[in-house]
């Protein structure tokens, strides 16, 4: 079933440019996309684990997206083309069906089903200055409304993942360190923005809806040692913060960090 889900993927890259501003945990975004191209499927060619499904931009360039099964999992990986024309922007769009629920993504404290939603996957303060400043204003001019919501796109997250399980019985971990959205409003599809190569590595247990209780961490194949990591968000170079800590040996629940770009 999940095979067949990806030898109808779709693929689409383009460029483009962030600019993110915090001020007490509050951010605000301004994202500029300024070149995207929705690459064309050209052929499915089989593989010894699995098969790559092809792609070709409006140059003829050839791009794929290599698909592996391997230990009852199932591994996707993005093939750049050889053209060298570099991109910054993807979007993998999967076929998926109208009654399949989807939850994760990390907490939210909002919904619990996140099919018709588009969440963010980047880490927030929840409750911000921004938040509750608005929150007093409102109270004082139209009184406590207990049950009041807001938006979901108005939900930040302090603890995000980019991993979501489906009703279907499978679920889906990218392997991510920028910015991300994972949208789910289209009743048929599920569209994953990256602002890197693409590294999803989704896990099926065919014939049976219930997920495996292993963590992430061994179904990606890396010990503890290597999931502990620090990280300075949405950057590319070492903060002084991190040098500072991964100087000073700092451990999480006595297992030594490194760092990651």
């Amino acid at each position: 079933m999940l095979l067949e889900t990806w030898k109808a993927a779709e693929l689409t890259v383009g460029k483009g440019q962030n600019r993110f501003t915090m001020s007490r945990g509050s951010f605000r975004y301004r994202k500029r996309t300024y070149q995207k191209i929705r690459l064309t499927r050209v052929g499915i060619e089989e593989t010894e684990n699995g098969f790559t499904v092809l792609f070709k931009d409006n140059r003829n360039a050839r791009y794929g997206l290599n698909v592996e099964q391997r230990d009852g999992r199932i591994f996707v990986s993005y093939v750049p083309s050889k053209s060298g024309r570099k991109w910054n922007r993807f979007w993998v769009t999967l076929p998926t069906e109208k009654d399949e629920h989807i939850y994760g993504c990390g907490e939210t404290y909002s919904e619990f089903d996140l099919k018709g939603k588009k969440t963010r996957i980047w880490v927030a303060e929840h409750q911000n200055t921004l938040r509750i400043s608005d929150k007093i204003i409102r109270e004082k001019i139209v009184g406590k409304r207990p049950d009041f919501a807001l938006p979901y796109r108005r939900y930040e997250s302090y603890y995000v993942q980019p991993t979501y399980v489906s009703s279907r019985g499978y679920y889906l971990h990218a392997d991510l360190h920028r910015y991300a959205e994972f949208d789910f409003r289209e009743p048929e599809k599920i569209i994953l923005h990256t602002q890197e190569e693409p590294w999803p590595l989704p896990y099926l247990r065919p014939g049976s809806s219930r997920l495996p209780r292993r963590n992430l961490t061994s179904s990606a194949r890396k010990s503890p040692e290597e999931r502990v990591r620090i990280t300075h968000q949405g950057a590319m170079r070492r903060s002084p913060y991190v040098k500072r800590s991964q100087a000073s040996h700092l451990t999480v629940c006595g297992i030594r960090t490194t760092h990651t770009s």
